[in-house]
């Protein structure tokens, strides 16, 4: 929800060159405003919004990135540019861009007068250079809204949007590698395999016209060559002849080998493996795309099996929420694509206890809403402590979302069931880890990673999300004013592909997290699956752990009550391991942790041994 309505009378805008634009590269655009009937008073401000991702604007330096000045059609009309705020309050209008903001300082304009922002273009060394365009694809919006007469009375934040703000289209470039899913626990046979070609920013690539074969471990031909012709992908049927593991390579015409999907194939499994995102972003909070964007994406583009949204609860309108819970009704197919209802939770202290960020996930299409603020403007908080027992009677999952701190300010072990240890934040492991959580300012993660939980009691099974803000669930790396690291992925360990069969599984902690690739891990103590509680040892354990990676395996870890308890390293693209432990007398936890050559993870939801009597 904008929190700001549409004009009636009050202009229209149009921005040149109007076509689509490679994301990544360069580009100049000029936005004109043109003046409806209400006309502009002397004071009245138009206010233009740059996208995030593009250049932020500034207006004093010709010769840098950015630059952006105003021109009008009506000579005696003074027009100031401004990158300053002309009124204060704390609504938060700036989710999806930068402003600029130009007042009539002298004069009035009329209806048919036009004001134009040109913005990008700068001089370097004499020649004329274009400012970098954002690295994701979809529709951006230069949104354009107005103050007329400078009254500033406008909801939310004293503007009017402008009808019909331009919008520009953000597609692919060049291919670079290709992303490959499908089933990963197979029977022999035949597999179906989507073939994605993706850009140096791991966008679907536009118009790719990329040939690729599909070939095994041993070099053997699984496919004809095929042709990767645009932002779709190609299905592919692969045979899958023999018992074991198996790995699926897209190779180029000149023998590059350019996506990897681990396969493993069994005559009969208790579990088949199924790959989502719980929580990532539309334009309803602070992303961008709509909700049926969201959900075409990550099931015809992204091939996840299941996903939810995870828009931010304060930005929700009543419409919005219920927007969300009928696409989650709508694109629910059991046994194709599973869709959860969820939304986040973000808590920033205001008197009370910091709870930080929590997505809830609900068992069902519909749920009410109870909101982290109380009104848009974020004045007042609402309480977890109060609101935690609501969601757990409507038996839903609060899910620890790390980067945002508060991770041990609330636990209630029936609803509070996972934990989000990688998202394109980065890893939320342990202090020093890999890809370690970046900060948006300044911050001291001690206290709120994953092992902090896991130390304070809390028996919380592990997943990862993009938490995206370009409307791209399952592949982007946009965090709405940066490109951050790539999304991540949970995997779940589930009978079948119903909401039903992935939600008990959830519930159960048997699932796990990668930071985006498809790896698949077995990990079990006692043969007792990820996320299980054993009672006390009597004696050592048995504790077993399978990996096959998308690229080769550097290490493999066990951990143990939050020290690295074993580390080997793989062979190849595999690894096995199959340890005897006695666990200390106060209890333990166990989880697993692969990390590829390419710097890829996967880490097994934690096994918990009670304590001895």
């Amino acid at each position: 929800m904008r929190g700001e309505v549409v004009g009636t009378d009050n202009g229209s805008a149009a921005i040149i060159p109007a076509g689509p634009i490679v994301a990544g590269t360069h580009g100049f655009w000029t936005i004109t405003y043109t003046v409806g009937p209400e006309g502009v008073g002397r004071g009245g401000t138009i206010r233009f919004e740059i996208p995030y991702g593009f250049a932020a604007p500034q207006l004093h330096w010709r010769d840098a990135l950015g630059y952006a000045y105003c021109t009008g059609t009506r000579e005696d009309a003074n027009l100031h540019l401004s990158l300053d705020k002309p009124l204060e309050n704390d609504a938060y209008v700036t989710r999806w861009g930068r402003h600029l903001f130009v007042t009539v300082a002298e004069g009035s304009l009329e209806a048919g007068d036009q004001v134009a922002l040109h913005y990008g273009r700068y001089t370097a060394g004499g020649r004329w250079l274009d400012s970098p365009v954002a690295p994701f694809v979809g529709t951006v919006e230069f949104t354009v809204a107005t103050d007329c007469h400078g009254f500033h009375d406008g909801p939310f934040s004293g503007f009017y949007l402008v009808p019909g703000s331009p919008t520009l289209r953000l597609v692919g470039g060049p291919p670079t590698s290709v992303c490959l899913s499908g089933p990963s626990l197979v029977t022999p046979g035949a597999v179906s395999v989507a073939c994605l070609a993706l850009d140096a920013f791991r966008n679907p690539a536009d118009d790719s016209d990329l040939e690729i074969r599909l070939t095994d471990q041993h070099g053997e031909l699984l496919s004809d060559w095929v042709k990767l012709a645009g932002p779709e992908p190609a299905t592919v049927e692969v045979p899958v002849p023999r018992i074991g593991p198996a790995l699926v390579f897209a190779q180029s015409r000149g023998g590059e080998k350019l996506g990897c999907l681990p396969l493993r194939s069994s005559k009969d499994s208790d579990h088949n493996l199924y790959w989502g995102d719980l929580h990532s972003h539309t334009v309803l909070s602070d992303g961008l795309g709509t909700v049926d964007d969201y959900m075409r994406f990550a099931r015809d583009t992204a091939g996840l099996d299941f996903c939810a949204i995870g828009d931010h609860s304060q930005y929700l309108s009543d419409e919005d929420w219920r927007s969300i819970q009928d696409a989650t009704r709508a694109y629910n197919q059991p046994g194709r694509f599973t869709t959860f209802l969820a939304h986040e939770y973000s808590h920033n202290s205001r008197g009370l206890p910091y709870y930080g960020d929590k997505v809830v996930v609900f068992p069902d299409d519909e749920a009410p809403l109870y909101r982290a603020t109380t009104d848009l403007t974020k004045r007042v908080y609402t309480d977890l402590a109060e609101i935690g027992p609501k969601w757990r009677d409507l038996g839903a999952i609060l899910t620890i979302h790390c980067h945002a701190r508060g991770v041990t300010s609330y636990y209630d072990p029936e609803l509070v069931r996972l934990l989000e240890i990688y998202s394109i934040w980065g890893s939320a492991e342990r202090e020093g880890c890999e890809r370690q959580m970046l900060p948006s300012q300044e911050r001291n993660y001690a206290g709120d990673f994953a092992q902090d939980a896991l130390n304070a009691g809390y028996r919380v099974g592990f997943i990862a999300s993009g938490d995206e803000h370009a409307g791209l669930p399952g592949l982007g790396s946009w965090l709405r004013v940066w490109e951050a690291y790539p999304a991540g992925l949970t995997a779940v360990l589930a009978q079948e592909n119903t909401r039903e069969s992935l939600w008990e599984a959830l519930w159960s902690r048997r699932c796990y997290a990668t930071s985006g690739a498809r790896v698949i891990l077995d990990f079990s103590v006692n043969s007792h699956p990820m996320g299980s509680i054993i009672g006390p040892a009597d004696g050592p354990v048995r504790i077993e752990a399978t990996a096959i990676g998308t690229a080769p395996i550097r290490e493999i870890t066990v951990v143990r009550n939050g020290e690295d308890w074993h580390s080997e390293s793989g062979v190849g693209h595999f690894a096995h391991l199959r340890l005897l432990d006695t666990p200390p007398s106060e209890g333990a936890y166990y989880y697993l942790r692969v990390v590829q050559v390419d710097g890829e993870q996967a880490w097994a939801s934690p096994i918990w041994i009670d304590p001895a009597s």
